[in-house]
């Protein structure tokens, strides 16, 4: 068996939407078939409505310690600055230029010295 070189998850994802429009159809088939189970067809009309109108919200509860509310600290801007400082730097550039999408890279810099930062 010849060594074949691994393939990345686009060039998978780029073989998959090939074949889309059959999985589609295959879906389709399973869920309207008197011969397919029940749960083959919930199964197949779960996903297709998943794709077509995308999955139901879940809502989630965030709660503090023991239950109680959570508690939302204020930060004055000296403490962003102290412990944000590499977010800021982002932010102020791209508020400052066109190119929001492209960060100074002394600004994503990992070399930056951090002090007082909680990782």
């Amino acid at each position: 068996m010849p060594n074949k070189k691994p393939r990345t998850p686009s060039q998978i994802a780029s073989l998959a939407r090939e074949h889309c429009e059959s999985m589609v159809r295959t879906l389709a088939k399973i869920a309207t078939s008197p011969k397919s189970s029940d749960s083959a067809r919930v199964a197949a009309a779960n996903a297709l409505l998943d794709r077509a109108l995308g999955k139901a919200i879940q809502a989630t509860e965030l709660t503090g310690k023991d239950g109680q509310p959570l508690q939302i600290e204020e930060m004055s801007q000296e403490e962003r600055e102290r412990r944000f400082p590499r977010a800021l730097a982002i932010l102020k550039q791209a508020m400052e230029s066109d190119s929001a999408c492209e960060p100074d890279s002394a600004a994503l810099s990992d070399d930056e010295d951090d002090k007082g930062t909680e990782h």
